[in-house]
């Protein structure tokens, strides 16, 4: 993978009115996204948040985010005002030196030893995620190392989180072979995806997963980090390590991370 020094983020202009319990968009069957999310895609070509199509180049509006002093994203909070002037997603990490990216991949600047840093979430690291918009579903694309377990909360306001999912990986985690995915449902649940624990250098699609997941009730935060802060590593992507393995898939958006809208 090249290491390239910017990404755009891009999502749809205007706020949509959340209606209690009411949420018409349907996840797709896998490898079939839907318009009707605010998609990420990290690739040579493309490195954005998008939203009203599953081509960037037709986005409905568009948010960049420059990188500052090395892989560190700057201002990631600010930086980049969308098309329409609105700020459509913020990311920050618990840490001086915030989120960082490099790689095809999203994480925290302070990095770790496994897997790439910048793009590395390990240790007490956490990465968050938040819209201006209401999410119901996602599909992330994370890179996983080193016998990770991933976890995911997803927060609504609140001092709590509204639900809390666990991804576990390793020779012993799931079924299958590449692609390899997985699906977690409600307030709480843990789903495995299998693939040896690798530290190394990226794998290609050999240490990516692709994970659903469908708390049942709206999110507008998202958080990131490993679940033992002394094993492994997790990185959200993008879909671009899929991009020799199925072409014309990853063209139409098959292997993109996706965050599912709650609408009217």
């Amino acid at each position: 993978m090249k290491r390239k020094s910017r990404f755009r983020l891009a999502a749809m202009a205007g706020a949509f009115a959340l209606v209690a319990a009411t949420f018409l968009v349907v996840l797709p069957a896998f490898g079939t996204p839907s318009p009707d999310a605010d998609h990420l895609r990290l690739t040579g070509a493309t490195k954005a948040f998008f939203y009203g199509s599953n081509d960037p180049g037709s986005a409905t509006d568009i948010q960049y985010v420059e990188l500052g002093k090395g892989c560190e994203i700057a201002h990631p909070a600010t930086s980049g005002s969308s098309d329409s002037g609105a700020q459509l997603v913020e990311l920050s990490a618990n840490t001086p030196k915030g989120p960082g990216y490099v790689d095809y991949g999203i994480g925290v600047k302070s990095g770790g030893s496994n897997g790439t840093p910048c793009a590395n979430i390990s240790g007490p690291e956490r990465l968050t995620i938040k819209s201006r918009n209401s999410w119901f579903k996602m599909r992330l694309d994370v890179e996983v190392k080193g016998g990770v377990t991933a976890v995911v909360e997803m927060w609504n306001g609140g001092p709590y989180p509204v639900a809390t999912h666990m991804l576990t990986t390793g020779s012993t985690s799931g079924s299958g072979s590449p692609l390899y995915h997985a699906k977690t449902t409600g307030a709480s649940d843990s789903a495995g995806c299998a693939f040896p624990p690798d530290s190394g250098p990226d794998a290609n699609i050999k240490d990516n997963c692709l994970w659903s997941l469908e708390p049942g009730m709206a999110f507008d935060t998202v958080v990131i980090y490993a679940d033992d802060p002394d094993v492994g590593s997790v990185s959200l992507e993008g879909g671009n390590d899929y991009q020799a393995f199925d072409p014309s898939g990853f063209a139409a958006g098959a292997y993109d991370s996706l965050f599912y809208r709650a609408m009217e």
